[in-house]
């Protein structure tokens, strides 16, 4: 039987990453993964060896045509959209409509990352509130599927919907062989390393001209620490330079886009990996491989109607991160950096295990992040104490259902 999974967003990388991991456990349960995808996504299609059709950009008549030939030809069991919420409004990009599903004889079902039950109504975007989010209903999208993380695997039982683990991906982490890996990458081994990346649609926000000085702001910050670690440890950022320089002087490594199995070498290699980004699959699977992990966040918000108020900071900001703030207009909070999302994934957050199995900093706070950062790299129980939070949260992920058994009720259900 084939099971068809639908990906319309052609620019982020996480939600198509998520459907081919449920999809290669799909291939292993002995059913057929089929994609329909942009064809930004040829690449990892290829890399994990799945059949594809390629949408059309802007011509809803040949893709409605072709949701047609794949439905004559395949009779798919199952239809499953990476993301229900890029397809509600992919009409502009690819002329579909959520009646267009209406084509398949097949369960519909999509992938809800955020468990969209409990945080769909309070979309923060860039500071503000998204408009529209709020009115839209996934239960007409059928089945859900939750993957854990960043979903919370005990928030509780909700009908047709499925909570399972990510990824079982992971990598054959030994904190005490990084040396290895180290020199088979040429990197120093008598240094300890620490690895970040930095992706395209993260520099998305220059089309929003008010959040620029924003983001500039927090970009100085981060930039600022990651030079201050270059005196102790090396420092490496795998992806888009963005509005990072590439002085040699300043002392960070700066690599384009690795292949998977090059990044993975690193990721064996690091002493710690950072993220701006809470729901990220790449921290996702770094926790999971047992690395010390981080992720920087901001809880400070202020506007021209609500200005600063230095009493609700629960830190003191050193002397060029007071300035920046001062000469803000205004500030937001974020978990995913530079988007927000902080009262959206604020119902994720609270009571996940997940958030155990790493350290979270405050991106504003420079001296308690570098406090933490150091800490973690230095202290052998900080690590532990990381690592014994991740064993608890993966123990709790294997007694999810697996991918076999979900799809299997899934059709048995359909059957009945």
């Amino acid at each position: 039987m084939y099971i068809l999974f639908i990906v319309t967003s052609f620019w982020a990388y996480g939600e198509v990453t998520i459907a081919c991991e449920f999809a290669a456990r799909v291939r292993e349960s002995g059913y057929i993964p089929y994609f329909l995808i942009p064809p930004s996504h040829e690449k990892i299609m290829n890399k994990y060896k799945f059949t594809y059709t390629t949408l059309i950009p802007r011509n809803g008549k040949v893709n409605r045509l072709l949701m047609r030939d794949l439905e004559h030809m395949y009779h798919p069991g199952l239809v499953i959209l990476a993301d229900f919420l890029n397809y509600n409004f992919c009409e502009a990009h690819y002329g579909l409509t959520p009646g267009d599903l209406e084509v398949f004889s097949g369960r519909i079902g999509t992938f809800d990352d955020f468990d969209w039950v409990i945080t769909g109504k309070q979309m923060d975007t860039y500071g503000f509130k998204a408009a529209k989010f709020g009115d839209i209903d996934i239960r007409k999208y059928g089945f859900r599927l939750c993957p854990c993380p960043i979903v919370n695997p005990n928030s509780g039982y909700r009908e047709e919907t499925y909570h399972y683990q990510l990824t079982t991906d992971t990598l054959p982490y030994d904190i005490y062989s990084t040396d290895k890996w180290k020199a088979k990458l040429g990197l120093p081994v008598s240094k300890k390393m620490i690895l970040f990346t930095s992706a395209a649609w993260q520099e998305s926000y220059r089309q929003y001209t008010d959040v620029i000085a924003f983001v500039n702001a927090n970009n100085q910050v981060f930039y600022h620490i990651m030079q201050e670690l270059t005196k102790t440890y090396t420092v490496i950022c795998v992806g888009a330079k963005g509005g990072f320089s590439n002085n040699p002087e300043d002392g960070l490594v700066f690599l384009n886009q690795l292949p998977p199995e090059v990044f993975d070498e690193y990721l064996l290699a690091t002493d710690l990996f950072i993220s701006r980004n809470i729901t990220a699959t790449s921290l996702a699977r770094a926790v999971l491989s047992g690395i010390p992990s981080a992720n920087f966040e901001n809880s400070i918000f202020f506007s021209a109607e609500k200005p600063l108020d230095k009493e609700k900071i629960t830190f003191e900001p050193v002397p060029f991160v007071d300035e920046l703030l001062k000469n803000l207009e205004r500030c937001y909070p974020y978990r995913m950096f530079p988007v927000g999302w902080y009262k959206f994934l604020a119902p994720l957050v609270k009571g996940n295990s997940y958030m155990k199995t790493f350290i979270r900093l405050e991106q504003f706070n420079v001296i308690d992040s570098m406090r933490q950062i150091h800490e973690v790299l230095e202290c052998e129980e900080k690590r532990e104490e990381l690592l014994q939070s991740a064993d608890r949260y993966k123990k709790t992920l294997e007694s999810l259902p697996d991918v076999r058994s979900i799809i299997d009720s899934l059709i048995n259900e359909r059957r009945e």
